[in-house]
């Protein structure tokens, strides 16, 4: 992946940093959804989140 792939929302990576679901789930919330979801795929495929 590239570094443009990698790019998250300083919102979210503050979030994953903390190890805090909940505002791991706010900052996503104020993401358009297809954003957020596409997100969470990038996540999963890195093993970050189950």
């Amino acid at each position: 992946m590239g570094e443009q792939e990698l790019a998250l929302p300083e919102a979210v990576v503050a979030a994953l940093q903390a190890r805090d679901v909940e505002a791991l789930r706010a900052a996503l919330a104020e993401l358009p959804q297809e954003e957020a979801m596409e997100i969470l795929q990038k996540l999963r495929d890195a093993g970050m989140i189950g």
